[in-house]
């Protein structure tokens, strides 16, 4: 039961950033979403939770190889063994590695929503894939596509001129 509540939560702050709703409207969204699409969000989940994985191992790894070769090549005279401060190092980068990645969990929770904001939207247009912005963010968009060169108007916005949106680039 925690967990769930945990989830709904972490879910609920996302729709709130996103959405600007309050929290319990939020949570219910959220929710929503997660019952409607079970499999998007349990593989999102576990790619965000393997990648976090990933990232600790390689900062913890590399953090400690560092030190032992600091110590190899600057071995202090009273240093006994490499043990207790390979420990102490492997340690502290894995502290620091879970804060650092911590926003990457964050950042896949807010593109799937982003994504099944975005296919929400697109159904509700009569469009069948999610080529469109949520109506907050399309002046936005709109703004930073034409200062990237692209040739995106209301046309291409709204479906015209053979479905290209941002994916047929």
């Amino acid at each position: 039961f925690e967990r769930l509540i945990e989830f709904i939560s972490e879910h609920a702050y996302v729709e709130v950033a996103l959405q600007g709703g309050g929290f319990c409207r939020s949570a219910h969204q959220a929710f929503v979403m997660a019952v409607e699409r079970p499999l998007l969000f349990a593989l999102s989940s576990r790619v965000a939770s393997f990648l976090r994985f990933l990232g600790v191992l390689h900062i913890c790894g590399g953090t400690t190889v560092a030190v032992f070769g600091f110590l190899v090549w600057y071995r202090p005279s009273s240093l006994s063994s490499y043990i207790a401060p390979l420990i102490t190092s492997a340690v502290a980068a894995l502290v620091i590695a879970e804060v650092m990645t911590h926003p990457l969990t964050t950042a896949v929770r807010a593109m799937l929503h982003c994504f099944v904001l975005g296919e929400k939207h697109a159904e509700s247009l009569g469009g069948a894939a999610a080529q469109h912005a949520a109506p907050h963010a399309a002046p936005a968009v709109q703004i930073l596509v034409q200062r990237m060169g692209d040739g995106y108007d209301s046309q291409t916005r709204t479906g015209a001129a053979g479905r290209r949106g941002f994916a047929g680039r």
